[in-house]
């Protein structure tokens, strides 16, 4: 029996999981509880699952009246704080209250709390009166998802319009109803883009503020730089399409990477002509999908700009599109991805032409029909032949060029095209196994003609897929064109053809490339692999070449079509695609998460190291090897760290492992033991001396010693290599003075002994009774003057320990060098006698630099020049024979070394010719009498003449260009490789040059003859005249009388002082002696009467 309060409930206390049905009496409920509101007995009849029934009853008494419990909730939206507000009724009656949540139980009139998870959340209210009534209420609320505000925009300058892009984000079955703009706290806009313009510089805050279908708001505030200007955009490195790409697509995809510094871009097209007006496309990504005219040549090029509209252009690329309809010459277009007929099996019935001529091939019967197959070549279909396949056209085709894509695996002669008859002539295209062999006997293309995937027929790459194309020098009609003919001998084709074109007219070179270029990128394009990549998360990157390629080799090694990127860098891929082309591709991949790393560090005693990942926690986690998850580490101790770091789409950062150690300093040092010294000996460190950076002892000196004079305590305060500081102290007594420790010494070279002289003076009073020598190499004596052979080069420290009868020591260390010897060595050129021989210094030094060479040449008879001090001479041996020649080289610390080698010198031949002076125009005969002892003899002969030209004859002839004196070189080599020279100046005599002046010749009558000749070098000293046979010796300008008349020959030998002789004959006419005649009519006359005189002369032409 209880005694409750007022609008309390009573239920079972034990067994209430066995229990299927209720009834309480009195009320009839049949709920497991039940609320009691007045004093009396209360009966409750239960039932089991297997109709099992029981009895209970209790007396319950009323002592007060409970307060009736409830409570509202206010923002639900998930990550903020939702308040839970006490309704309870009478709320002046609540004493005190309790709020379970899960284990939490949490003691307060109102409840709040940042839920961390979305969804239904039961709270519990315990309210307690000041009666002591206790009652209950449990409430579910849903913690309702909210929408997350962010935004983003592009450096801001002033005066330039900008715009901030929403990015916020909500659930996929709600969506964002409200956004609100707020410039330092102004609203100015309310829609999902704000396009703003700052008319100052300086720092403004930014705030979107955001509301969801739901309720649920959000907002982001940032703090925008306004600039007043910008650096210069990066220049856009153009991507694709590649430069002069030839496209059968009218729809392009322009393709460009960031460029530094720029926020957006301006696609330029020009059609035509970079003159042209271009069509313009702004937009701040880097690709833009355009659609382009066929059959024209574009030009195209992309201007970046910066925030503040300055810009920087971009290289221009040429593209040129591409249709076959685009020649009018076009008479016949087969391709299978349009126009391809199929029967009820698949099969294909007709392939349609495109061209306008409507030459369509068809195949009625089932056992010769082929098949279309998809994707088979760059992702287009082609028409499948299986060596028993055909397709034709009944009518006459007009060919003058073609061209066609096909691939080919018969290991038979196949004919690809020809005749539909079964002779299946004349053949288009002969192939066997993987490689065009020709047209055919009766092929219409000569293998000259026709090209095997853009190269000729010889020089085309054996392969499987060809590009083939043929023009012909002259159109031809062409009946009844079959695709995979039969011919006896020859098999079907078996393999597919992808396009097929055939134009009446023999197309220019450029028109038969262009179309190339078109097939060929079509159906192999060069390997793109797009604009560069900037990741934004730890997954890894597929880089892709396509598959349409028959071999790959990546900047990594690998072989495959793609390859999985980890990290950011440059890729490189060289491929070579179904035709034989080769090309290649790089992109690089850029990574905007640069998580901080950390490396090995060394810390002192009680320090830390942080290391910040400088990544934030909502976006990623973090799993440290210590299992902690916080963005950075606070490292306090020795030991290796990592971390695991994953991005929000689940991908995982592993950093390297780093080396966290403790520099122990404090540990390795000591000053040893107290002790008592000398007045005058050092003290130092006798442990961990090598560790330490810098010392300061305790009268401030920072050097690693410190001399002692006193009695007391001394302390060395140091810092380490790693900057770790340490200390000791030591409490020294003083037994008498330290002697002075003197020495001398002097730096070697190696193989010379060391020679110590002691120079140590005792303290008044004392005398030195010991001396300790240290060599540096283990080494020791005891001696006072030592000396000591070093077995290898190198600095040593040399120390002298000296002792005195009051047993105190004093130490002094130098250093002593022992140098290196130099390396002699040297080379020389072949030796022949009488001739120099180069000798080259090869000698080394690896201990300071050669300072003095010397030479001795073996070869006494050269009096003084047996010897020579420089690095590299030359040397004249005047007799063959065997030499000993020594070189002594010494470095700058007097350091030497020598070598001496064998010298064979080889008599050397003695280079001479005779010749003959001969006169211009006459060939010069050049006789060798160039000479060696035997058994030597001479091999070979070079002759060098002025107009440039050579001989390798013994005795040449030469015809010189010029009269005059000319240089001839000989040279001569022997059999034992000695060779010789000699240039001679040759003569040759000019020829004089034979002329006269004719004079009028009158029969026998004298005229003088004039010479007019001359010569350019000498004189002519001798003439010979021949006329009518005459001769008239060493006359230069004779008077001859010419007999007969009519044509003469004259003739003038002339000779020159150098005996050269020269004639000129010219044709001359004799006119004959006019004969004077005349009479008179009459004979005699009367004085006063007229008379006529009649001229009767004979070969006159003026008369007087």
């Amino acid at each position: 029996d209880i005694t409750v309060c007022s609008g309390n409930k009573i239920e079972l206390i034990q067994g209430n999981s066995l229990v299927s049905t209720y009834l309480w009496t009195p009320g009839n409920e049949n709920t497991p509880d039940k609320t009691i509101n007045s004093t009396g007995r209360y009966w409750l009849y239960m039932e089991n699952a297997n109709g099992c029934s029981a009895l209970d009853s209790i007396d319950v008494t009323i002592q007060g009246t409970a307060v009736s419990p409830s409570f509202a909730a206010s923002d639900l939206c998930f990550g903020n704080l939702t308040e839970l507000t006490n309704t309870s009724t009478p709320i002046d009656s609540v004493m005190h209250s309790s709020w379970v949540y899960g284990p939490d139980t949490v003691n307060s009139l109102n409840f709040h709390k940042v839920f961390s998870s979305l969804g239904n959340k039961t709270i519990k209210l315990i309210v307690e009166t000041f009666s002591g009534c206790v009652s209950d209420t449990a409430i579910t609320i849903e913690i309702i998802d909210k929408p997350v505000a962010d935004y983003k925009n592009h450096p801001v300058c002033v005066g330039r319009l900008v715009s901030f892009i929403s990015e916020s984000v909500f659930s996929a079955n709600n969506s964002i109803v409200s956004y609100q703009w707020l410039v330092d706290g102004v609203v100015v806009g309310n829609k999902d883009t704000l396009d703003f313009t700052f008319l100052q510089d300086g720092n403004y805050s930014v705030a979107l503020e955001i509301i969801a279908d739901n309720g649920c708001s959000d907002l982001m505030i940032k703090n925008i730089d306004v600039e007043n200007q910008y650096p210069l955009p990066g220049q856009v490195d153009l991507v694709y399409p590649f430069n002069n790409f030839v496209s059968g697509d009218s729809i392009i995809n322009f393709q460009w990477n960031y460029a530094d510094l720029a926020t957006n871009y301006v696609l330029e097209v020009f059609q035509d002509s970079l003159n042209a007006v271009p069509t313009t496309f702004e937009l701040g990504l880097n690709n833009i999908l355009v659609d382009v005219q066929l059959n024209h040549t574009y030009f195209w090029r992309v201007i970046s700009y910066n925030p503040c509209g300055d810009s920087t252009i971009s290289n221009v690329r040429k593209l040129i599109t591409f249709s076959p309809l685009g020649i009018p010459s076009l008479n016949l277009w087969l391709k299978p991805d349009t126009g391809v007929v199929l029967d009820g099996n698949g099969r294909i019935t007709e392939w349609k032409d495109q061209s306008s001529n409507s030459y369509n091939l068809i195949q009625t019967q089932n056992t010769l029909k082929p098949i279309k197959q998809n994707s088979i070549i760059n992702n287009y279909p082609v028409v499948h032949f299986d060596g028993s396949r055909q397709l034709s056209n009944p009518d006459t085709i007009k060919i003058g060029s073609l061209f066609m894509v096909f691939y080919h695996q018969n290991e038979l002669n196949t004919i690809i095209a020809a005749l539909a008859g079964p002779t299946a002539n004349p053949r288009i295209v002969l192939a066997l196994n993987n490689e065009i062999i020709n047209s055919g006997t009766n092929g219409i293309f000569p293998a000259n003609s026709l090209k095997v995937n853009k190269t000729t027929l010889l020089d085309a790459p054996e392969n499987n897929w060809f590009l083939i194309s043929g023009v012909r020098n002259s159109p031809i009609n062409f009946p009844n064109y079959s695709l995979s003919s039969a011919h006896s001998g020859y098999g079907r084709l078996n393999g597919h053809i992808a396009e097929n074109l055939i134009f009446s007219d023999v197309l220019s070179d450029s028109t038969r490339g262009l179309i190339e270029d078109y097939l060929r990128f079509k159906y192999a394009p060069p390997v793109n692999l797009g604009p560069d990549i900037h990741l934004t998360d730890f997954c890894d990157t597929i880089l892709r070449a396509s598959k349409n390629y028959t071999s790959y080799l990546w900047s990594n090694g690998s072989t495959s079509d793609s390859i999985v990127v980890s990290k950011a860098g440059i890729y490189t891929v060289n491929v070579t695609d179904v035709f034989g082309f080769h090309s290649s591709d790089t992109v690089e991949v850029k990574s905007r998460i640069e998580p901080s790393l950390a490396s090995d560090t060394i810390l002192c005693p009680g320090n830390s190291y942080l290391w910040n990942t400088n990544l934030n926690n909502s976006d990623y986690s973090f799993l440290w090897n210590d299992n902690s998850t916080n963005n950075s580490l606070n490292i306090v101790g020795a030991g290796n760290f990592s971390v695991i770091i994953t991005d929000n789409k689940g991908c995982d950062f592993f950093s390297d492992t780093i080396e966290v150690s403790i520099d122990d300093i404090q540990q390795l040092i000591s000053l040893g033991p107290d002790t008592a010294l000398c007045e005058g000996n050092n003290l130092y460190l006798i442990q961990g001396d090598s560790l330490v950076q810098n010392y300061i002892w305790n009268d401030n000196s920072i050097k690693d010693f410190l001399p002692i004079f006193t009695p007391g305590q001394y302390y060395v305060n140091v810092i380490s290599h790693n900057g770790c500081p340490a200390s000791d102290t030591i409490n020294i007594t003083i037994q008498g003075i330290a002697p002075e420790v003197l020495f001398s010494l002097q730096d070697i070279c190696f193989n010379d002994s060391a020679f110590f002289k002691d120079l140590s003076l005792a303290p008044a009073g004392n005398f030195i009774t010991q001396w300790d020598w240290s060599f540096g190499d283990q080494a020791i004596s005891s001696q006072q003057d030592p000396g000591h052979l070093y077995l290898s080069s190198g600095n040593y420290n040399v120390t002298l320990k000296v002792t005195t009868d009051a047993d105190c020591s004093q130490s002094l260390t130098k250093e002593i060098k022992v140098h290196q010897l130099p390396t002699a060595d040297f080379s020389f050129s072949s030796a022949c006698s009488g001739q120099d021989v180069n000798f080259m210094d090869l000698s080394e030094s690896n201990d300071g630099n050669l300072s003095q060479w010397l030479w001795i040449f073996d070869d006494p008879a050269s009096g003084n020049d047996n010897y020579a001090a420089i690095q590299n001479p030359k040397h004249s041996f005047a007799t063959k024979g065997d030499y000993m020649v020594e070189l002594l080289v010494s470095s700058e610390f007097g350091c030497a070394d020598k070598i001496a080698k064998l010298l064979t010198v080889n008599e050397a031949p003695v280079a001479a010719y005779e010749f003959i002076p001969q006169c211009f125009g006459t060939l010069v005969t050049l006789h060798d009498v160039s000479g060696i002892t035997s058994p030597e003899a001479i091999e070979s002969y070079f002759w060098q003449f002025p107009d440039g030209t050579t001989s390798v004859f013994k005795n040449p002839t030469h015809l010189f260009k010029n009269p005059g004196i000319s240089d001839v070189s000989l040279r001569v080599k022997a059999t034992n490789g000695c060779q010789d020279s000699i240039s001679k100046q040759v003569e040759v005599f000019a020829m004089p040059a034979a002329d006269f002046v004719l004079p009028l010749i009158c029969a026998e009558q004298a005229a003088v003859f004039r010479d007019s000749s001359s010569i350019t070098h000498g004189s002519i000293v001798s003439w010979l005249w021949d006329a009518e046979e005459q001769d008239y010796y060493n006359t230069k300008n004779p008077t001859i009388a010419i007999n007969d008349t009519g044509v003469v020959k004259i003739t003038l030998k002339v000779e020159s002082d150098k005996g050269c002789i020269n004639s000129l004959s010219r044709l001359a006419k004799s006119n004959p002696v006019p004969a004077p005649d005349f009479s008179t009519d009459p004979m005699v006359i009367p004085v006063g009467y007229p008379i006529s005189f009649i001229n009767n002369s004979i070969g006159g032409n003026n008369f007087s």
